[in-house]
C-alpha cells in the first residue's frame, strides 16, 4: 500500500487546476477510506474539544477536511516544496518537524514519507484527541513507515513543550477569517521553538476588509465555475498577517478608522477576505477553499456611522467584530 500512496500523492503534487487538484484528492480519500475499514479504525467522534484560543476539530470533523481538494493538495505541495528546501541546506542531521493538529490522517504529512528517507526527518505528530493519535499510529505502522522516527503525543498544543529546535512547523487548525479555531494562538506559540532557519507552514495567513454582495463572491464550492473571479476580488484594507513573527493572540488587532465608501449601497456587506501562503509560491487565495471562504461581518443597514474599526481577539474564542466611530472619536 506504501507504493500506492506514493503513486497517489505524486500524482497530487504532479496536479495542475482546481479540478485536477480535486481529481487526485479524491483518490487520496479513497485510499485512507479502504485503509480505515481494513484496519477497523473508528476515529469518528464528533464532538469538538475547547482549547486556550479556539475549538479543536473533532476527529470525524478533520477526516472530513481531506475532500476540500485545493486545501489539501495545496498543503501537501507546500509542504513537500518546504521539506526539499529545507534538506538543501540542511546540516548534517535529520530536519525536525512537528506537525500539530494531525488529526486521525496526518493527512498533510503522512502522504508525502514515502518521497523520502527515514534518516531525513525527524517527526512529531501532536493532537489533543487520543483516539487521533491512535489512528495515526495504526496507520503508520500498516504503511511500513516505522523506519521513520515518529513520536506522537496527545495534548494541547498551545501548552506543549518541544525540547529541540524545530525545522518545520506544520498547523492547519484553521477556519475562515481565522474564526472558530486555535491557529493563531498554536502558531504562535509554537514558533518559539523553530530554529533560527526553521519554516513555519502556511508560511503567512493575511486578512483583508471589503465590501461587497457577499451572496455573489466566489467560495470554495463555486470556484469550479468562476474561478477567475477568484483571482479579480479587490481588498480594500490590509488588516494583518500571522507570520513566525506575530503576535495576535497575546495582544489582539484593532485596525485603523476605515471610511465607509461612497457605494456602500452598491455593496452593502462588509467583509472579510483570507489569503494563505503555504511555501514557495504555493497560494490559497480568497475563495479557492472552505478556510479561505470570505465571511460577511456586518451588513451596512446595521451601520450608522461614517467610519468604523475592526477588531479581533483569540479569547475566548477567535471572532471579529465592528466598532462604529462618528468621526470625532
Amino acid at each position: 500500500m506504501t507504493a500506492k500512496l506514493k503513486t497517489i500523492s505524486g500524482d497530487i503534487l504532479n496536479s495542475r487546476g482546481t479540478q485536477n487538484e480535486a481529481d487526485a484528492t479524491h483518490e487520496l480519500g479513497v485510499f485512507y477510506k479502504t485503509l480505515l475499514t481494513a484496519l477497523k479504525i473508528k476515529a469518528d467522534s464528533v464532538e469538538f474539544t475547547h482549547i486556550t484560543g479556539g475549538v479543536a476539530l473533532s476527529p470525524q470533523h478533520a477526516i472530513d477536511c481531506l475532500e476540500d481538494g485545493a486545501r489539501t493538495a495545496r498543503f501537501l505541495k507546500g509542504i513537500f516544496k518546504a521539506i526539499t528546501h529545507a534538506l538543501d541546506s540542511s546540516k548534517d542531521r535529520p530536519l525536525e518537524v512537528l506537525y500539530a493538529g494531525c488529526g486521525p490522517l496526518a493527512t498533510l504529512l503522512v502522504p508525502l514519507l514515502p518521497h523520502f528517507n527515514s534518516d531525513q526527518l525527524r517527526i512529531t505528530l501532536l493532537d489533543i484527541h487520543e483516539e487521533s493519535i491512535e489512528s495515526s499510529r495504526r496507520i503508520i505502522e500498516h504503511l511500513d513507515l516505522t523506519d521513520f522516527f515518529v513520536d506522537l503525543k496527545t495534548c494541547d498544543a498551545t501548552k506543549y513543550e518541544h525540547s529541540s529546535n524545530i525545522d518545520l512547523l506544520i498547523t492547519e487548525t484553521m477556519d475562515k477569517g481565522l474564526t472558530r479555531e486555535p491557529q493563531v494562538s498554536i502558531s504562535e506559540h509554537l514558533c518559539q521553538y523553530l530554529s533560527p532557519e526553521g519554516i513555519l507552514i502556511p508560511k503567512q495567513i493575511s486578512l483583508y476588509a471589503g465590501t461587497a454582495i457577499f451572496s455573489e463572491l466566489p467560495n470554495c464550492k463555486t470556484s469550479f465555475h468562476v474561478k477567475d473571479v477568484v483571482d479579480t476580488i479587490e481588498y480594500d484594507n490590509f488588516l494583518f498577517s500571522i507570520n513566525q513573527g506575530s503576535k495576535i493572540s497575546n495582544l489582539g488587532f484593532e485596525s485603523e478608522l476605515i471610511n465607509l465608501p461612497e457605494d456602500i449601497n452598491s455593496k452593502p456587506e462588509i467583509c472579510i477576505f483570507t489569503e494563505i501562503e503555504i511555501f514557495g509560491g504555493i497560494f490559497l487565495k480568497a475563495g479557492d477553499a472552505q478556510i479561505t471562504d470570505p465571511i460577511c461581518v456586518l451588513a451596512s443597514n446595521c451601520i450608522e456611522a461614517p467610519k468604523y474599526t475592526f477588531s479581533y481577539t483569540t479569547k475566548p474564542n477567535p471572532s471579529w467584530s465592528i466598532k462604529q466611530k462618528n468621526g470625532t472619536e
